[in-house]
Order: C-alpha cells, then sequence, then structure tokens
C-alpha cells in the first residue's frame, strides 16, 4: 500500500482569511457577481455600503483613460477607469470633480493589484479603489449602467463578541512598549498607514479610517527620508516594540478565538502574538504568525487573522499582545476582538484537486475522468442540518460547464469530527479550450442561519488547459523544497488520453525542474538524471499491484522509455529544461502510447543541501506525485515542480488518407479556420491544430462524421503557417493554412 509521506503537525486551529472589500454588481445577470478589490494610499477608505451605477469615464474620443477632461457624465456615479498614461493622483482629482462617488481603477496588468497604488493627497477625498485586469475586461462591454455597491462584509457575523477594540481616535486603553529602543513601538494613524521612505502601506480593515496601530520599522530607520536609506548589504538597524491590550475579563466564556486585521511587509524580522492569563505577569511563548512572508513581500490589505486560543476561556485576567521585531517594513493592526464559539461555522476545510494535474494539454484532458472530494467541519457550538455541499467546474468567463450538490442531514458542532463529502457526478471534460479553469467548493447554510465565518464557506482552486505542457505545479510558491541527504528519487505521474485514433502519435519532447541550494552549498558541477517511465499494461488504474519496494531503474512494474541528464551550471538556484531521449537508440523525442500512465522522475545520487522545489497547495491530486526514499515509494503531498512538454510525433502523414477528405477555408484565415471533411461512413476523427513544428495548440474529437463542416476560433493564433491535422484509424491528412491580419 502506497504510504503518505506528511510533515506538518496543526497545534491549534488558526484561519487566515483576506479583505473583504468587495464589489458587488447585481444587474445586468451577464456580469452580475462579487469581485474582489483592493484599496490604495489615495483617496478615503468607506465602512458603510457605496451604492450607484457604474460607467467607464469617457474623454469624447473613446479613451477611459481620464487623463483628459472626462465628457461623459459620471456624476453621483461609481466611475470606472483604466490604469495608464497619467498618475493615479491625476484620474482621482478628474474623477472628483466630475462628482463622482468612486472610483474604479482598472488594473492594466495581469498581475495583481497592488494596495499601496497611489500616495495620499488630501485633495481627493472619494474612495479609491483597484480590480483585476481579467475582471474589468469581464465586465468593460455591459458595465455602463449596470448597478453596483462597494462593500465591506464582517467576516466574524455570528459569532458573540466578548472584546472588541477599532482603536476609534488613539490606542484606547491599550499600551505601547518600545523593546530596542523607546521609540521604536507602534504608534496610531488616522488612516492605518505606513509612511517610510521605501515604502507605504495601508490596512483595508472594516475600521480603518477611523485609525489604526502601526509599526513603521521603515520610517523609524529613515524618518521618511530617501537620503537615508542605508546603502549596503544587511544588517539593517532592527527595531522591536510591543502593543499590549488591557486586561480582559474571560471568565464567563468557555471559548476564546482572538480576530485581528493586519497588514505585514517584512524584510529581516518577525511578527508574533502572546497571551497572558495573569494579567501580564507572565507570557506565553510567541506565537508566529506571517512566517510565509518572504522577504520584501506583504500580506494583502485586510488580512484578518482568526487564532483559538483556549487557554484564555474562562480567565479574569487575560491579555494578549502584539510584537513586531525586525529591520523593515512594517505591521498595521486594527479591528481586535476575542470571540466565542458561533453558533454555527461551517467551513470547506480542505479540497481535493480532480484533474490530475494543474496543468494539461487540450490533445490529453479529454477523457481525464474527474471525481470530486469536499471536506467540512461544523467550528460553532450547535449542530446543523441539511446543508448543502456543492462543487462547480467554470471556465474564465464563469460559465459552468460542470455542478453537483449533496444535502448533508447533520453536521455536529464544536469541531468533533469532519464530513468528507463524495459527490455523486464525475465530470469528463471532452473539449476544453486553452486557459484557465476553476473548481469551486462551497458549503451552503439551510435558509435564515447566519454564519460565524461566511469566508471560509467556499474554496476556489484552478487548472489551465495548454498547448503541450504536463505540470502538476503553477508556477509559484518555489520558497519551499524537499531536501535531499540521501540517493533518492521524485516523480509526477502524467496520463495520456484514451481518445486517440489508430493514427494518433504524439511523442515526450521534454522535461523541466527546478531546484535551490541553501547554506552556501554550490549547485555547479553537480547533476541529475531524469527518466521517463511507462507503467506497464498489468498495472492496474489504482496502482495497487506497483512494485513499491524498487527504485526506477529496477522496477518490474515500470519500462523505462525516455532518459535525460543535466549538469547545474547555476550556483544556488537552477530551472532546467532538457531534452527527452528515447531510451533506445537515443534519439530525441520519445513516443508515447494511447490510454497509458508515464512516471516523469528526477533522480539524484548525493547527499547534498539542496532542495527541489514543490508546491505546497491546498489540495491533493489522486495519484499526483510519488517519492522513492529509503527503499519505498510513497505518496506525496505537494506538487514538485517536474513537468513534461508533448508534439506531434511528425508534421508529416505517414498513412495519408484521400485528398478530398480534408478542405480549409478560407486560406489565408483571420479569426476562423473551416474544416470541411468527407468520409464514404461514418468515422471518428480528431483534429488537431499544430505549429509548423508539430507544438499542439488545438484538440478537438468528433464522432461518426460524414459529410460536414467545422468552424475553429484562430483569434489566439498570431500570424504565421499552422498545420491542421484530420487523424482517423485509416490514416491521417495534414494540410497547411496560414494566419493574415
Amino acid at each position: 500500500m502506497l504510504r503518505f509521506w506528511s510533515f506538518v503537525v496543526l497545534l491549534t486551529f488558526t484561519l487566515i482569511g483576506y479583505s473583504q472589500s468587495t464589489l458587488r454588481i447585481t444587474s445586468p445577470a451577464s456580469i452580475a457577481g462579487d469581485i474582489a478589490i483592493t484599496k490604495g494610499l489615495l483617496g478615503n477608505g468607506f465602512v458603510d455600503t457605496i451604492k450607484g451605477e457604474l460607467v467607464f469615464a469617457n474623454n469624447g474620443a473613446g479613451s477611459s483613460l481620464a487623463c483628459d477632461t472626462i465628457m461623459n457624465n459620471v456624476s453621483g456615479k461609481i466611475v470606472v477607469i483604466d490604469r495608464g498614461t497619467c498618475t493615479f493622483l491625476e484620474k482621482a482629482q478628474k474623477a472628483q470633480r466630475a462628482g463622482a462617488k468612486a472610483l474604479i481603477l482598472c488594473n492594466n496588468v495581469t498581475s495583481p493589484a497592488r494596495f499601496i497604488f497611489g500616495l495620499p493627497d488630501p485633495s481627493v477625498t472619494i474612495p479609491c479603489v483597484m480590480i483585476s485586469k481579467a475582471d474589468c475586461d469581464r465586465i468593460r462591454s455591459a458595465a455602463n449602467g449596470a448597478q453596483a455597491f462597494l462593500y465591506f462584509a464582517d467576516p466574524s457575523a455570528g459569532a458573540p463578541v466578548l472584546y472588541s477594540e477599532t482603536f476609534d481616535g488613539g490606542k484606547g486603553a491599550w499600551t505601547t512598549k518600545g523593546i530596542s529602543a523607546p521609540r521604536d513601538t507602534f504608534f496610531w494613524h488616522p488612516k492605518g498607514i505606513s509612511n517610510g521612505a521605501l515604502s507605504g502601506f495601508r490596512i483595508d480593515a472594516p475600521t480603518a479610517d477611523n485609525g489604526a496601530m502601526v509599526f513603521d520599522a521603515d520610517f523609524l530607520t529613515t524618518d521618511g527620508d530617501t537620503l537615508k536609506i542605508p546603502n549596503g548589504p544587511p544588517p539593517y538597524p532592527n527595531h522591536e516594540g510591543e502593543l499590549i491590550s488591557p486586561i480582559i475579563n474571560c471568565s464567563t466564556f468557555n471559548s476564546v478565538t482572538l480576530k485581528f486585521f493586519e497588514l505585514f511587509a517584512g524584510l529581516n524580522g518577525s511578527s508574533s502574538i502572546a497571551y497572558s492569563i495573569d494579567g501580564g505577569t507572565t507570557w506565553s511563548n510567541p506565537i508566529a504568525v506571517n512566517e510565509d512572508v518572504l522577504p520584501n513581500q506583504a500580506t494583502p490589505g485586510g488580512k484578518f487573522i482568526k487564532m483559538e486560543l483556549p487557554q484564555l476561556a474562562n480567565k479574569a485576567q487575560a491579555r494578549i499582545k502584539f510584537t513586531f521585531d525586525g529591520d523593515f517594513y512594517a505591521w498595521i493592526i486594527d479591528d481586535v476582538q476575542l470571540l466565542g464559539r458561533a453558533s454555527v461555522d461551517l467551513v470547506v476545510t480542505e479540497n481535493f484537486f480532480m484533474p490530475f494535474n494543474y496543468a494539461t494539454p487540450s490533445s490529453q484532458i479529454t477523457t481525464d475522468t474527474s471525481s470530486f472530494w469536499e471536506e467540512i467541519t461544523n467550528l460553532g457550538s450547535v449542530s446543523v442540518g441539511n446543508a448543502v455541499a456543492k462543487v462547480q467546474v467554470l471556465d474564465a468567463s464563469n460559465k459552468v460547464l460542470h455542478r453537483d450538490s449533496v444535502i448533508i442531514a447533520n453536521i455536529v458542532g464544536n469541531n468533533s469530527d469532519s464530513l468528507v463529502i463524495n459527490f455523486p457526478k464525475s465530470y469528463i471534460p471532452g473539449k476544453l479550450a486553452q486557459g484557465l479553469y476553476k473548481i469551486v467548493y462551497s458549503i451552503v447554510n439551510p435558509a435564515g442561519i447566519d454564519d460565524g465565518n461566511i469566508t471560509d464557506n467556499k474554496r476556489e482552486i484552478s487548472f489551465v488547459i495548454t498547448d503541450n505542457l504536463y505540470s502538476k505545479h503553477d508556477g509559484t510558491q518555489n520558497s519551499r523544497g524537499y531536501q535531499w541527504q540521501s540517493n533518492f528519487q521524485w516523480a509526477n505521474l502524467y496520463l495520456t488520453s484514451t481518445d486517440w485514433n489508430a493514427n494518433d502519435k504524439f511523442t515526450a519532447t521534454s522535461a523541466g525542474f527546478g531546484t535551490f541550494s541553501i547554506g552556501g552549498d554550490v549547485m555547479a558541477g553537480k547533476s541529475v538524471t531524469l527518466y521517463l517511465a511507462r507503467f506497464k499494461d498489468n498495472i492496474l488504474s489504482d496502482l495497487s499491484n506497483w512494485d513499491l519496494t524498487k527504485g526506477i531503474t529496477a522496477n518490474p512494474s515500470l519500462e523505462i522509455v525516455g532518459t535525460a541528464t543535466y549538469d547545474f551550471k547555476n550556483q544556488n538556484s537552477e530551472r532546467a529544461e532538457v531534452t527527452l531521449q528515447e531510451i533506445q537508440n537515443f534519439n530525441d523525442g520519445v513516443p508515447l502510447k494511447k490510454g497509458s500512465k508515464y512516471l516523469v522522475v528526477v533522480s539524484y545520487a548525493d547527499a547534498a543541501n539542496k532542495f527541489l522545489n514543490y508546491n505546497e497547495l491546498d489540495y491533493f491530486y489522486d495519484f499526483g506525485s510519488f517519492l522513492f526514499l529509503d527503499n519505498e515509494w510513497s505518496l506525496f503531498p505537494y506538487a514538485p515542480e517536474i513537468s513534461m512538454r508533448i508534439s506531434l510525433a511528425t508534421p508529416v502523414d505517414q498513412i495519408t488518407l484521400p485528398e478530398y477528405t480534408l478542405q480549409l477555408m478560407p486560406n489565408p484565415a483571420t479569426d476562423f479556420i473551416r474544416a470541411n471533411v468527407n468520409f464514404e461512413k461514418a468515422t471518428n476523427v480528431n483534429f488537431v491544430i499544430a505549429d509548423i513544428h508539430g507544438r499542439v495548440l488545438q484538440f478537438e474529437s468528433k464522432k461518426n462524421v460524414l459529410k460536414e463542416s467545422f468552424d475553429f476560433k484562430t483569434t489566439s493564433l498570431a500570424p504565421g503557417t499552422y498545420l491542421m491535422r484530420i487523424s482517423t484509424d485509416e490514416g491521417t491528412k495534414t494540410k497547411k493554412f496560414i494566419i493574415q491580419r
């Protein structure tokens, strides 16, 4: 039986949530829904809901940049303006002068909106927020006249509040203490903004506009003066200070949870929480928070943390404190609460990722049958009956491709157990266009019941359909890795489609991986070996008869079909993509077989202080990654950066169908190409569009075709020459076409 490798032990339940500032569009239906927004330093925030009509700014010539005078009527409306050309301040001032009640900026890059956009300016008093480029592109055509509102939802509605501090007008009964120096401490800011020379940050908390507490290490070093920014490498001046609560009487509460909003940005340093049950005479060991924030990175401006502190239950002399200890940049705290246990608090605690991969080529996804599981718990104090667990598969435009639901008769409270919901319907993708998709798991309360935290009732995970790439890894979060201290092998499992005709032929062209070193260990000059191995036909689909005791080169369950070696060139980190060669004659490219299971294996032979990149995601693949260590293969819960690329085996027909079977028009084409096919009997046909080198760009299967025409969109193809191939059990026909614009 496969052993599941595990690293993490949870000592307490800690929930991390994110900004609840939201743009909700109620009509028209084509763009209705919630859109995440980020606040900048510019303009006022908002606590009360802002309702209004959406309208894109227009300079009279069709531009929404608002660098010229806004010519259309935006008075009393929520105006949408594109980012670019002129400054944020200029755009905000023009929107405000035109009478807009709020400004939404459309990002012009695909990276997430930065919450520090714009600098504070007293001339701008309307709220200013930003939405992503993808969201803006989606709503652009139908946004004018849409009904919308900006709001901030309380993520803990329904939970009894035992204690609350909003820092309205000052620090209240809280105290501050400088540890490294008297001035090294938290201070109150009326808008929750840091003012260092290197950066400025603004917290996005429910009551941020009446003040928040700020530890501004950047300002403590630079006084906000760019001329005082330290030169050279660290160490830099270190600053440590505390924010300490008054004594809080929790003697009548059987359950206590700390919740607070924060913004943390660090370089070299830490943030932590401690508690006292004797009025501050003694304190607990620090509880680290924000350990996952990388140097020179920051949390979202409205991140909140909920942490169970059972040690404070029934204690009359409870206190908590926040400690910043580091050189740069800031920690901003607001809206601190101690909460009791909500009567109902349903949580989607785990979801299971069910295509096999994060990235799958369009030619291989068609029969990748997906099943869905969802793990649910109830942190509330009472049991809940008739809750509904749901799963949906959505495309990039939020079109529902698959949905399923299960009614749960009873979910016991007090976090006493977790339920794993197995949804009855499976999903066979068939034709999926290249692009991003998402799976949304949720738990819905029965009508009329408030939930203690609405933000954890849903989880979303993404997958992508590609032209030629298999990957478990989404290309992010490479800061973690598995250290090899002895000979070990790490592998990702990839499947080929069962939807091939007899003359569909694909090859594995290359494999990619990423590695980094720590502790001064040099990678240059060391090497790794890569293998492509096919599970033999007698190995069952659940791998239950796989020999788990033998490594890749001696395993009777596997046939090695390809190999490669790689010599490291860099000192500390390296991403590599190497050409796979078939094992017999060492020719480039390894022929693949229909409906087969393949392992792409990276084998390390020396003990070294190095790591193979993996992505510590919050989902598990069904047979995704495997680790061979200590003479045993084990399931591995994360997503190592080991990928594979494929292509057509050859762009030349081996068994050629008659000329009349495929005609293309128009040729040259612009936005679509029409394939007119003609067969003498009903035939199963696979259509492939590839570039001139055989890299597959589109794949589609059709059943029982006689004489028909099929249109394929080509709007995503750059001008150039491409191949259209049809394949049947009798042969293939390949023709060139040109995209011309």
